[in-house]
């Protein structure tokens, strides 16, 4: 018995490194509710973790895209975006809130904000002009 508990225990993730390349490993072979659970526990057991706006981001992209689990997932990106917005992930994030908020909630004005942090962090960005089109759509 105490040998098993051994070799379980050494097959833990114990570094914040190995812990996100597990949820990486996990996505990559997609078992997609097993990467955001180690996600999601990254983030509980490394709160100064230096990965987490990346854990935010993968774990919300596999819950919007993978998954199909919407409101999860938007406050995965919204919680990123207030925690780290000068994150490239965040900017990424806003991205797809932007849209969410355009498209499939219809909330114009909440979309309009996302399109206006984006174009205010990146107003070079080639994407910059679409940025201006959605806000003037909204």
């Amino acid at each position: 018995m105490l040998c098993l508990l051994m070799v379980l225990s050494a097959c833990q993730p114990r570094t914040e490194a190995e812990f996100f390349k597990k949820a990486e490993v996990y996505a990559e072979k997609g078992r997609f509710e097993k990467a955001v659970e180690t996600y999601q526990k990254y983030l509980a057991d490394f709160p100064e973790g230096e990965r987490r706006d990346k854990a935010l981001f993968r774990s919300g992209e596999i819950l919007y895209y993978a998954l199909g689990q919407r409101a999860p997932a938007v406050r995965n990106f919204d919680l990123l975006v207030r925690k780290y917005p000068a994150s490239a992930s965040a900017f990424r994030a806003r991205e797809i809130l932007a849209g969410v908020f355009r498209d499939e909630v219809q909330d114009y004005k909440r979309a309009a904000i996302e399109y206006r942090c984006l174009l205010e962090q990146q107003p070079e960005s080639p994407k910059a002009p679409g940025y201006q089109l959605q806000i003037a759509r909204c």
